[in-house]
């Protein structure tokens, strides 16, 4: 999604319902962490158990570089339900959403 915000909203409420699921939840973020979302561009925290930031939008070759790394500490929180925020698909953008899209198996949420 474009609007930064909705997307926060919508990853709020796919975190909750996994929480209560029982699930251990992740979110990667894109800039700034969720207490990090808070007081930015949401009008709450993320419900996650566990939050990575990985880079910027405005430095996608950050997120590339941060993203094997942010992957690897879900799987050490032993998270068993994640959401991830996008980033713009032009240059290396393109392969950081190829990853993630290979790692959540083709599952995308558009807001």
């Amino acid at each position: 999604g474009a609007d930064r915000r909705a997307v926060l909203a919508r990853m709020c409420s796919e975190l909750e319902e996994a929480r209560a699921r029982g699930e251990r939840t992740g979110a990667l973020l894109l800039g700034a962490a969720p207490e990090h979302a808070a007081g930015q561009d949401a009008a709450e925290p993320l419900p996650a158990d566990y939050v990575a930031v990985c880079g910027s939008t405005g430095d996608l070759e950050s997120v590339a570089r941060g993203l094997y790394g942010a992957l690897r500490s879900f799987d050490e929180a032993e998270s068993t339900f994640i959401v991830a925020e996008a980033c713009p698909e032009e240059g290396i953008g393109e392969a950081v959403m190829n990853r993630l899209r290979k790692a959540a198996a083709g599952r995308v949420i558009s807001v």
